[in-house]
């Protein structure tokens, strides 16, 4: 059996024990997360293993299912975690994504912090999320990074919408981690309606619109945590949402020009 794992090395101070955090990623789907005090001869260790609800799998109208809500799975629990850690140890100001709104980010002027608290939060990934990366890739999933140009240009989009970016953050900044999932053997309303009664947690949406066809998922648990995307696709669907993809690509590459010409 392999396992991936992940550590993240934290607390470290004159006057606190050294604590490891960390995380292993087992094939057989089982999240096992860890923390190891120590302080002079004083070690202790703590194991906790996270496995799905057992009882779907015996469920055979469940099974077609089985790949999806294992990834599903797999990015809650390490979604929680990563947001427990960043909480608890970033040193960052928490950011109430549900009473703070775009307009309040793209006032630079007003609220310096909150730019700064995002960027913060995505290099932060870019620290932790590397073999849940490797691990999705190994799989099949892509997964990704919202770069921060790409930030910058979805909260200005967000001011040009009929409520001028009166809109909470978390409705915006929903996707700074992302994964996609593609499905086969199964209609999107088949995905939406699974999803929304196997995990009334998860916030669950249709985002069909013209060619792109889709069903997102956010992970957040908390108004204070960064929200993460699921994007499951038909594997028919595939090539038209891709093209899909590379029109708002090229409206986005068109943006940044200008903005870049601007300055």
């Amino acid at each position: 059996m392999r396992i991936y794992g992940g550590i993240n090395k934290s607390l470290i101070t004159n006057k606190k024990p050294r604590v490891l955090r960390g995380f292993f990623l087992c094939d057989n789907g089982k999240l096992v997360f860890f923390e190891k005090c120590s302080n002079n001869s004083l070690t202790k260790a703590r194991f906790t293993c996270y496995t799905k609800n057992k009882e779907w799998r015996k469920n055979n109208a469940m099974q077609k299912f089985f790949g999806l809500d294992r990834l599903i799975g797999t990015l809650e629990e390490n979604h929680r975690f990563i947001s427990d850690c960043w909480a608890k140890y970033s040193g960052a100001p928490k950011i109430n994504l549900a009473k703070k709104l775009v307009i309040d980010v793209v006032d630079l002027k007003r609220n310096p912090e909150l730019m700064t608290t995002i960027l913060q939060y995505r290099a932060y990934l870019f620290e932790i999320v590397t073999e849940l990366s490797l691990h999705l890739a190994e799989r099949g999933f892509d997964s990704r990074i919202k770069n921060q140009n790409s930030i910058e240009n979805k909260l200005q989009t967000y001011t040009k919408k009929k409520e001028k970016g009166k809109i909470p953050l978390y409705k915006c900044l929903n996707d700074l981690y992302g994964a996609r999932f593609l499905a086969s053997g199964f209609t999107i309303d088949e995905v939406y309606r699974h999803v929304k009664e196997s995990y009334p947690h998860l916030r669950v949406m249709d985002a069909t619109k013209d060619e792109y066809k889709a069903v997102h998922v956010y992970f957040q648990g908390g108004n204070y945590n960064f929200p993460w995307e699921l994007q499951v696709w038909r594997a028919e669907d595939e090539q038209a949402n891709k093209e899909s993809h590379r029109k708002y690509k090229q409206e986005y590459t068109k943006w940044e020009k200008e903005t870049t010409e601007e300055v």
